[in-house]
């Protein structure tokens, strides 16, 4: 990756977390922002033929385990894996609300790493063409007319989240209205995500493995959303807002015997210009989900731990400045 990409998605990671920000993206004086309101306007509608890089990387540990009454442990794995993917995109088509509903890439360095194998995913030079989903469908993507398989699929989507190729949904940061820095705000257009039933795959010490299925119950649901104007922030000379939003849910069934605590951050850098789209946005998702079972006629508690991470950086292009890349490489 370059080293103004670096700035710029370290920016996004240091800020998410709470941290400084490094030398070429720096924070305004809180003391004289906090009093200043600010137009928090995250759309910002394309046209077709817009072009821009991507780079984004991600991360992705997960750990389980499965207890049996007595306490002890009978199964269970850790896992992590991560990807880095750079391309350039050029907007096919765009919907009545300007948003990008189909994406042509070019991919230039798409590569994992899930702890036994590494190297490309995605060979360079590919096309890929990303179609927006309807509704909660996820986003299609096809290379050479076929939709790639699922294993390309997952890695593509941990080196950045998918949805954010089309810009930042309104709905996930709530009404466009003037903030002051540190300022909160309910995001209730937010859905949440509910547990009603899980299937749960044992995996024991001696390899033996046994499939169970929790059967659905009623569900008490404790969740919000919440969105932030984190600060005022320089990146490259360019002064950008960071906007954050956090979700939050607790949902479990009334008997105890299932549940899950989630936390899904989402983070933009949003150019107080307007004519200028959205810097780049990080994702932090975390879950810790039990399942009470039944293995070999006793009770038994299935634990699952994980965390995941995205940085994406966005950053317009024009030919000339696509042929220079293509030079220097």
């Amino acid at each position: 990756m370059t080293a103004r990409a670096l700035t710029i998605i370290a920016a996004l990671a240091l800020g998410a977390h709470g941290a400084g920000c490094a030398t070429s993206a720096t924070a305004q004086s809180t003391a004289a922002l906090s009093g200043r309101a600010y137009r928090v306007r995250v759309h910002r509608p394309v046209t077709v033929g817009t072009r821009y890089r991507i780079e984004g990387r991600g991360e992705m540990r997960r750990r389980s385990e499965v207890i049996d009454s007595f306490g002890r442990r009978i199964g269970g794995e850790e896992s992590m894996a991560s990807a880095e993917f750079i391309g350039h995109a050029t907007v096919r088509a765009v919907d009545g609300e300007g948003y990008a509903s189909e994406i042509e890439v070019e991919v230039r360095r798409a590569v994992a790493d899930d702890g036994e194998r590494s190297g490309p995913f995605i060979a360079p030079g590919s096309t890929l063409v990303i179609r927006a989903g309807t509704g909660e469908q996820e986003p299609v993507v096809e290379r050479e007319g076929r939709a790639i398989d699922r294993f390309s699929y997952t890695f593509l989507e941990l080196a950045f989240d998918l949805r954010s190729l089309y810009g930042a949904r309104a709905g996930f940061f709530g009404p466009s209205r003037r903030r002051r820095v540190g300022e909160r705000w309910p995001v209730p257009s937010l859905s949440t995500v509910t547990v009603s039933s899980a299937t749960t795959t044992v995996t024991r010490e001696d390899g033996t493995r046994e499939t169970v299925r929790a059967a659905p119950r009623a569900t008490q649901d404790g969740s919000s959303a919440e969105a932030t104007l984190a600060r005022v922030v320089t990146v490259d000379g360019v002064s950008c807002l960071e906007v954050r939003t956090t979700l939050r849910s607790d949902t479990r069934r009334e008997d105890g015997a299932m549940g899950a605590v989630q936390t899904h951050e989402w983070t933009m850098l949003v150019p107080r210009a307007r004519s200028r789209a959205p810097l780049g946005m990080s994702t932090r998702n975390s879950i810790d989900r039990w399942t009470v079972t039944a293995i070999d006629g006793r009770p038994a508690r299935d634990h699952l731990a994980g965390e995941r991470s995205t940085v994406v950086r966005f950053s317009p292009i024009d030919d000339a400045a696509a042929q220079a890349a293509n030079s220097a490489r």
